[in-house]
């Protein structure tokens, strides 16, 4: 098998749960997944961000049905003050993810490069046990978004009974230390969460 295969058979098993669970107030445009920089929504730019890094399995979390149709599946998110890790939850529970690892994709992160979950995906593929461990990308010694988290922690976190009391950064403190995979990009610690974000971040584009 080839390096290329060997990629294509590591991303193939794992699935991408997008955030996009609360109602995007600070942002003012709605759920973030499908507010826009320019004429594309969040959304088109993460699943573009995705499948250029060779993930092809994705589950939408959203708050509410979407606006307009769309070509992932999704689930809702009722209890849109439960937080990142009860969307989370709810996501992995979609029968898409089935025993996947899960690529966590905060649906703000939308500056995130393809290459950056490549190096994940490939990081998965590389190491001994990866069902039970995390992965972490780091840039200039600081860890952001995504992860990517082993199949016996996504079920752990589905067993959860009440996951609006805990949080993803709370959970992973006790899964152990992560895999960090260091990346050449800083849209790894860019999340857009008001309108001055959203304005940076369209300058960043357009200026690429």
């Amino acid at each position: 098998m080839t390096p290329t295969s060997r990629r294509s058979v590591q991303a193939a098993s794992i699935t991408a749960v997008l955030l996009s669970g609360g109602l995007g107030t600070r942002l003012g445009k709605g759920p973030k997944a499908f507010a826009r920089i320019g004429n594309r929504t969040f959304l088109d730019h993460v699943q573009q961000t995705l499948e250029g890094g060779g993930i092809s399995n994705f589950v939408l979390v959203l708050p509410t049905p979407p606006p307009t149709p769309v070509r992932v599946p999704w689930v809702l998110q009722e209890n849109v003050a439960g937080g990142p890790f009860a969307s989370l939850h709810r996501g992995l529970h979609h029968p898409a993810v089935g025993s996947h690892s899960v690529l966590v994709f905060p649906i703000d992160h939308i500056a995130v490069l393809s290459s950056t979950v490549e190096r994940l995906a490939e990081a998965v593929g590389n190491t001994v046990a990866h069902e039970s461990k995390w992965f972490c990308p780091l840039f200039e010694g600081r860890m952001g978004h995504p992860v990517i988290i082993g199949s016996h922690l996504a079920s752990e976190i589905r067993r959860y009974s009440s996951p609006e009391t805990s949080t993803l950064r709370d959970f992973l403190g006790n899964a152990g230390l992560p895999v960090t995979v260091e990346v050449d990009d800083a849209g790894i610690l860019e999340n857009v969460n008001t309108p001055e974000d959203l304005d940076r971040v369209s300058h960043q584009f357009k200026t690429q």
